[in-house]
């Protein structure tokens, strides 16, 4: 791989906000499920239910609304919103009760999610491709992807052991097990609403929407058209 590629601002910048997007994601959605089915006592079924509207959001705002908004509202705008959106869910996780109601204390978390992910996803791409030469475009594009890949399987490896750790120690202090198992999910939801707040930041200060060019100059008029017109 050429490193003359990250020379370009919105690459570099767009492959960092996906590793971080990607590594305070991964780890929600696997302890999310974990959350609905040990501490709130979900079947796996319904557990699988009670996430859906994460996909349904994520679905109908990336093919709906995304890539209008991009083009109102610019790409990089997009992203910021986007992301605001999944660290709202995420903050809102790291407060989630021992005895939670799902309409209450689950679905928004799950739809804000969704549509953060919805904004975010694709304009994360339309930036970093935006940085590639038509040459490099292949290579830019399987690198966005294994930036996410890498992202997630180090942000769910790195929380599932914060999340322990941290349930055994309020073990250790004298807590009921059921509330040590929740304080480690909050935990580690905080942590991730806090990392993709991160991401804000480097969006923020190293992304710019790509200017898209204006079209090819309209052909001038044949010289009988244009004598005509003088006459």
């Amino acid at each position: 791989m050429p490193l003359r590629i990250f020379r370009s601002r919105n690459l570099s910048g767009a492959n960092l906000v996906q590793l971080l997007l990607t590594a305070g994601m991964f780890g929600f959605n696997f302890l999310s499920a974990l959350y609905l089915q040990q501490i709130l006592g979900y079947s796996p079924l319904q557990a699988s239910f009670a996430s859906l509207p994460v996909a349904v959001a994520l679905a109908v705002v990336s093919l709906a609304f995304s890539p209008k908004l991009n083009l109102r509202f610019g790409s990089r705008n997009v992203l910021l919103a986007g992301l605001l959106l999944i660290a709202g869910a995420l903050a809102l996780a790291a407060r989630a009760p021992v005895h939670a109601g799902y309409w209450i204390d689950v679905l928004p978390m799950m739809v804000l999610l969704g549509a953060g992910a919805g904004l975010s996803m694709p304009a994360v791409m339309t930036l970093a491709m935006s940085g590639a030469t038509p040459q490099d475009a292949g290579l830019v594009s399987g690198l966005a992807g294994t930036t996410g890949m890498v992202g997630g399987s180090l942000g769910l490896a790195v929380w599932t052991a914060l999340s322990a750790g941290r349930t055994e120690k309020l073990l250790a202090d004298g807590h009921p097990p059921l509330e040590a198992l929740n304080g480690g999910f909050r935990f580690v939801f905080a942590l991730s609403a806090g990392v993709v707040l991160v991401s804000v930041l480097v969006a923020y200060l190293m992304l710019r929407t790509p200017v898209i060019p204006a079209g090819p100059p309209p052909a001038p008029a044949p010289a009988d058209e244009a004598a005509t017109t003088a006459g």
